[in-house]
């Protein structure tokens, strides 16, 4: 059962009080320090892949200029600090799971309302500066994604995977050729007949 599971999990005390004995102390998160702190620019990243707990609490602090950390004794409440800005990015503009990506969480209207919603799509400007204007990789990855919104595939190329293939065939690990067959592996004729 979850509780029996739960006792295998112990707190360890850190701290020691006067008497020598042991105590139990909160040790900060680093959301929780740049956002106390402030001047800070925050980053949720895969924030649709987060525990809804946690958003509850994020919320909070989003919408009240603070929130609470029961454990943290000395301190429980957490102000807000001066120019703190909160950033969520997300892969299904918090609508939750679809077959692309199986792992994301529906995000609640309260959450989303604390957001402004700015689409992104792959910089094609910063890919050139990575990898060079005219490196092969360009005009290919560019066909690839018209064609893959063109037939409005269930298929993603991204930044990540087009640096990786840069390397490999830059190190002479991989021609291009080997590089497009792993990216092709798994996809059905169907999709293959409308890209390639």
């Amino acid at each position: 059962s979850a509780a029996k599971g739960a006792k295998r999990y112990k707190l360890l005390p850190i701290g020691e009080t006067k008497a020598g004995h042991s105590r139990f102390i909160h040790l900060d998160a680093p959301f929780l320090k740049a956002y106390e702190e402030g001047n800070a620019i925050i980053l949720l990243d895969e924030m649709d892949a987060c525990d809804p707990n946690v958003l509850l609490t994020i919320n909070q602090a989003l919408a009240n200029g603070g929130f609470t950390v029961a454990q943290r004794h000395e301190k429980a409440y957490v102000k807000r600090g001066e120019n703190v800005t909160v950033i969520g990015a997300c892969n299904t503009y918090g609508n939750g799971a679809d077959h692309r990506y199986v792992g994301r969480e529906q995000l609640d209207l309260s959450t989303l309302d604390r957001f402004h919603t700015i689409s992104m799509d792959y910089d094609r400007d910063l890919e050139k500066a990575l990898i060079g204007e005219n490196h092969i990789l360009i005009e290919w990855s560019a066909n690839i994604r018209k064609a893959i919104s063109r037939h409005e595939l269930n298929r993603i190329f991204s930044t990540r995977k087009l640096l990786d293939y840069y390397k490999f065939i830059e190190s002479e690990q991989f021609t291009l050729a080997e590089c497009k067959e792993f990216y092709f592996e798994g996809w059905g004729k169907d999709e293959l007949a409308k890209v390639v």
